[in-house]
């Protein structure tokens, strides 16, 4: 099953006026480019998505609000990460003579989001039933109480109508890490991960800025490649070089660099 993850980044002023200083604005900025480099070493069924006038709105108005401090290159940062993303505008299939609102519940309120991320992510979800989406709510973009966003369609003249949808979100990287791993669970799907609690243990180590991690059955120590990225350098218990291993956890012996070793005590 293919993955469609939305970004949506703050565009609301009252959203804006929160982020009270520089550091924010690029943590938030940053977080996106984290996630975009995670999804590619997890899947290569994950589609990024995000939507051009939202992006656009954010980074006029932080520019607004810092007068351009220390933002000029992380935004720069931003638009080359999403260079082989998409921007669902440019295929939007969401219907503009259909209403969609988002529903609060604790307030009794509704929102209006037709011409949005969520109008378009309803609309893909109804279309069809073999893709999952998912939404990265920066910032909190959308603030709610609730594991998920009910998103209301309606239109006068469509057989069906009203219908509710349920959009799933995260608001950062290790948010997503916690959600893939659920998935894969509910998928049937192994995956290999160094945040597998059960498996590896992490450990004070650093290699590479990248931390080591120690599996637990066998004492070997592990770590994410930071040069390459698509592959672990995998050590045995006294620190010497056995091998590297590929994103699913397959260790590759022939690829073991005699005299390379990790101080491990």
């Amino acid at each position: 099953m293919a993955i469609k993850l939305f970004v949506l980044f703050p565009q609301e002023d009252d959203d804006i006026l929160v982020i009270d200083n520089p550091q924010i604005a690029q943590e938030i900025i940053q977080t996106a480019i984290k996630l975009r480099q995670t999804i590619r070493q997890y899947s290569h069924d994950i589609e990024l998505f995000y939507d051009s006038q939202n992006i656009k709105t954010f980074l006029q108005k932080i520019a607004v609000l810092f007068e351009n401090e220390y933002l000029q290159k992380p935004s720069t940062q931003l638009k080359i990460s999403l260079q082989s993303a998409t921007d669902w505008r440019t295929s939007a299939v969401q219907q503009a003579e259909c209403s969609y609102v988002l529903w609060f519940l604790e307030q009794f309120e509704v929102k209006a989001v037709s011409n949005s991320t969520l109008a378009e992510m309803a609309e893909r979800i109804l279309s069809q039933t073999t893709e999952k989406y998912l939404l990265l709510n920066l910032q909190q973009s959308i603030r709610i109480n609730r594991q998920f966003l009910p998103v209301f369609k309606d239109c006068k003249h469509i057989k069906g109508l009203p219908q509710f949808v349920h959009i799933e979100l995260i608001a950062d990287e290790k948010a997503f890490q916690l959600w893939w791993d659920v998935y894969q669970k509910q998928e049937g799907k192994s995956h290999f991960s160094l945040l597998n609690r059960q498996r590896f243990s992490r450990t004070h180590l650093v290699e590479q800025g990248k931390t080591v991690y120690k599996e637990v059955s066998t004492s070997r120590y592990w770590y994410l490649d930071n040069l390459h990225k698509d592959h672990y350098e995998v050590f045995n218990a006294q620190g010497e070089h056995i091998g590297i291993a590929n994103l699913q956890g397959e260790i590759d012996s022939s690829k073991k660099e005699k005299g390379r070793r990790i101080l491990v005590n």
